[in-house]
């Protein structure tokens, strides 16, 4: 059962974290919720934002990629008892294995994702993103930004920046996350705290390698591809397992699939 006492805590399978807090967008995503089409969970973790729509009374179907966590949630009597039928788990990796209809739903939250996928994947994400939206449905994301605060001193945001300067159409930002935070910790690296930041890096990122973004070239991706952006930003993102944060941690978009 999840802990909502927690900001963080490791998924089963030994890879990434779950958070405790609900998504920044979770009022805009519940309020998607109009009786007809469910609204869609994608990458779940421990169920934080889904119970929240579940409490709304809103019918949601939640996707995870790690087995483990699903079964855990499907194990849990709290979430068959009293949420019935109104909630289906699915195994299902974004963006080759999604397995539902076109236009299914009028939601989607895809809340701390996109930063594990490459450039190809998150183009082929965000076309797969608009094919499962009904026209007219709303998509909530966040993900890391390219302007993360504890990695400032690494270069990060002038790197994905130059890149966006000689090709603004290609998304460049997939980093080696545990390098650039060993450099920037470069001179702080005995100290425990720092010591337990990385260590668990080192053993929870799969692949070691996140994209970072920046918010207004992965704007203009979803809007070549057939959404109407309503927000797109940066925020703060305190949840992250990170010693220090910052008010650009995270990046932040709203969009709405076009109704042609």
């Amino acid at each position: 059962m999840q802990n909502n006492n927690v900001m963080f805590e490791p998924n089963p399978n030994g890879q990434g974290f779950a958070f405790g807090t609900p998504c920044v967008f979770i009022d805009d995503w519940i309020q998607c919720w109009r009786g007809e089409r469910p609204l869609l969970d994608i990458g779940c973790g421990n169920g934080c934002n889904s119970r929240v729509a579940l409490e709304a009374g809103a019918e949601v179907v939640a996707t995870e990629i790690d087995e483990s966590r699903l079964t855990l949630l499907q194990d849990d009597p709290e979430w068959g008892g009293r949420y019935g039928n109104r909630l289906s788990l699915v195994h299902a990796l974004l963006p080759d294995a999604m397995p539902f209809d076109d236009n299914s739903f009028d939601g989607i939250l895809c809340a701390e994702v996109f930063h594990f996928l490459r450039y190809p994947d998150v183009i082929a994400a965000v076309w797969e993103l608009h094919r499962l939206l009904a026209p007219g449905g709303l998509l909530a994301l966040t993900c890391i930004s390219a302007k993360l605060h504890i990695l400032r001193n690494t270069e990060l945001e002038q790197r994905v920046e130059r890149q966006k300067y000689r090709n603004p159409e290609r998304l460049a930002g997939y980093m080696d996350y545990v390098q650039l935070l060993l450099e920037a910790m470069a001179l702080r690296l005995d100290e425990p705290e720092v010591k337990q930041m990385i260590d668990g890096h080192i053993q929870k990122i799969p692949g070691r390698c996140f994209h970072f973004f920046l918010a207004d070239q992965l704007g203009v991706v979803f809007e070549r591809m057939g959404f109407e952006l309503l927000t797109c930003e940066f925020g703060p993102a305190p949840h992250y397992p990170l010693i220090e944060h910052g008010p650009q941690d995270q990046v932040r978009i709203l969009a709405r699939k076009r109704v042609e």
